[in-house]
């Protein structure tokens, strides 16, 4: 790999300008020790390097040879560092060299995408055009793949929307969808002036089509205005039929409702599809206490 060939010549001060200097110097730059990326290997250059010899322990000559090349590119050779694959399967792998390389913490250098980590994901191109944001996220893909000897579970490609083509064509492809809220969720409006003062504000809820085909059920999460609003219109409207020996009363009524009844207006708010979690519940429950209907003995 260019990136971390030494090359067999070593650099040093009135070297040619040439790409190899370029690294030394960016090398220099991401260890900490800021020189001009010009391809001039000059006094600063000399300097930055004797700095960087002295804090490695090595010979401080002022000249790049192997060891300090080595040196320099370390964090790239730690990123690429095969891991173990004995038992992990691809996913569990792939999450394992992504937080190799994440370690290293990549970066660019020198300019808006380039430097020796935006060569190395996107295949020794960098400068303006080359957003790397698909090629490193692939490449931990494709180290993983490669050490299990399989193929790549989606292209390696720079373009997001290339990748999204392919993962569509084989039906690899992982849709986010924004979903309503369930209908189920509140009870319906019996007037259009009702259904004006009970419009639902929800966040929207994630269904992801994984590459089996298979959908999960979305959940929809309420917010705290929505909360309210429901468990208070869910509460005026409960029929005797509904409540058994209790009916609904405006606000001035002086009796607070129980936890039985406004448990059931808690229930009414949440998803059956889903079941609450106890903290939702015993929101909605608190929501009811103070909402615009509560619980009197029937007369």
């Amino acid at each position: 790999m260019d990136e971390l060939n030494f090359g067999g010549r070593p650099f040093k001060k009135g070297a040619p300008k040439s790409l190899g200097v370029r690294r030394v110097q960016e090398w220099l730059c991401l260890h900490g020790f800021a020189v001009a990326i010009d391809n001039d290997f000059g006094d600063a250059t000399e300097k930055a390097v004797k700095a960087f010899q002295r804090k490695h322990h090595l010979p401080a000559t002022g000249i790049v040879d192997q060891k300090t090349h080595h040196a320099l590119t370390q964090p790239m050779r730690n990123a690429l560092k095969p891991i173990d694959p004995h038992g992990k399967t691809l996913r569990q792998l792939i999450v394992a060299y992504a937080r190799q390389h994440i370690g290293q913490r990549p970066r660019e250098i020198g300019g808006q995408n380039k430097g020796p980590w935006v060569r190395l994901y996107m295949d020794g191109h960098d400068g303006d055009p080359w957003l790397w944001c698909a090629g490193f996220a692939t490449y931990p893909v494709k180290q993983a793949a490669e050490t299990l000897g399989k193929a790549m579970p989606v292209l390696r490609n720079f373009g997001v929307a290339n990748i999204a083509h392919h993962a569509q064509q084989v039906g690899d492809f992982l849709l986010l969808l924004l979903l309503p809220p369930s209908p189920a969720a509140l009870p319906a409006p019996r007037s259009s002036r009702e259904a004006s003062s009970s419009n639902v504000v929800a966040r929207p809820a994630i269904c992801t089509v994984a590459s089996s085909g298979r959908t999960t059920a979305p959940r929809w999460r309420p917010t705290r205005a929505t909360r309210t609003r429901a468990v208070a219109t869910t509460a005026t409207r409960r029929s005797p039929a509904h409540a058994g020996s209790r009916t609904w009363t405006s606000r001035s009524s002086s009796s607070p409702p129980n936890e039985a009844t406004t448990q059931v207006a808690a229930n009414n708010v949440c998803d059956a599809k889903s079941r609450p979690s106890a903290a939702l519940r015993a929101r909605c429950i608190r929501r009811a206490g103070s909402s615009r209907g509560v619980e009197s003995a029937a007369p």
